[in-house]
């Protein structure tokens, strides 16, 4: 299996567990909006987002569209 696939999966996984979401965080669901990221817990996805990549994400005007959805985060950062 594509280790990116991997670290994507384990990332929504850690999410899901995380906000004690009851089943798999639909991948189009807007995650601030419906509040699963939330201030207190968007630096802690940001940091484990840049583990699973590996490198460190630039923060600018940009990134809220980047994670605003688990489509968003693997588009920007797993392909």
């Amino acid at each position: 299996m594509d280790t990116s696939v991997n670290a994507f999966d384990e990332l929504c996984e850690w999410l899901r567990v995380k906000v004690k979401w009851p089943e798999k965080i639909p991948i189009e669901l807007n995650l601030i909006e419906h509040k699963v990221v939330n201030s207190l817990i968007f630096v802690e996805f940001l940091l484990m987002l840049e583990e699973a990549i590996g490198q460190e994400i630039e923060v600018d005007e940009s990134l809220q569209l980047k994670v605003s959805s688990l489509r968003a985060v693997k588009d920007n950062f797993f392909t």
